[in-house]
This record gives C-alpha cells, structure tokens and sequence, in this order.
C-alpha cells in the first residue's frame, strides 16, 4: 500500500506489498512503452501471472484445496477400521482428533479416504 506523507514523495508501508521490482515485475508505466501489437500476449502473460498467483495463495492456505473432490472417495467406518487397524468404537469416539471422519448426518459418519492415507502416511515409520 503506498502512503502519502503530509508534504512530500509517496512512501511504501514496511506491513504492506513489497514493491513489484523486487518480484522481477516492471513497474506499471512500462506499459505505455510497449508496442500496439504485442499487447494481447502482454495481456494473456498478465492473466496467467494473476492465475499462477491465485494458486499459489491457495497452495499456502490450503494444500487440500488443490486436489479434486472427485480425488477422494468416502469409505464406511468398517473400512476405515480396516485401512487403519483401529476399532469402529474407537475411530468413531476420537472423530476430531483424527481428522478423516465426516458426518454425513445424524448419526452417520463417513471416512475421507485422502485424510485416511495422510493419517497412515504422518505415523509410518521411516
């Protein structure tokens, strides 16, 4: 975020963006130096720039984000005891320590079968 001071030049807030050059970026007046003709692809890279940005957010709040729904499957709680050799009683009384049980209604609890394998994968030992 720039700041103006009372009198004087704009300054860049320490907390805030750090400035574009640092990230390899021109500033924003180089636009008007490019030719007519090269700014549709100027204007595609800039889209797939902002894309590229946009997932790397989500990358770093997020990882699970970046994987499909579709990716993981919902196993029934005797399948989930199976894959995790853990009783039905005890993966259904440590549901939120677990992090792979879902309820799906009342009563009903399902098993992410990603959170599953991330569960099994995090305790392998190596």
């Amino acid at each position: 975020m720039i700041t103006r001071a009372p009198h004087g030049p704009p300054e860049r807030r320490a907390d805030r963006l750090p400035d574009v050059r640092e990230a390899g970026l021109p500033p924003v007046e180089a636009v008007e130096a490019l030719p007519p003709e090269t700014l549709p692809a100027f204007v595609a890279q800039l889209a797939a720039l902002a894309y590229a940005a946009a997932a790397r957010m989500v990358r770093v709040d997020r990882p699970e984000a970046l994987v499909p729904m579709h990716a993981d499957r919902l196993v029934t709680l005797p399948e989930a005891a199976e894959m995790t050799a853990l009783t039905e009683d005890y993966i259904r009384r440590n549901r939120s320590r677990l992090g792979f049980v879902v309820a799906v209604g009342p009563g009903t609890v399902r098993c992410s079968m990603r959170q599953i394998e991330r569960f099994i994968a995090a305790r392998t030992i190596r």
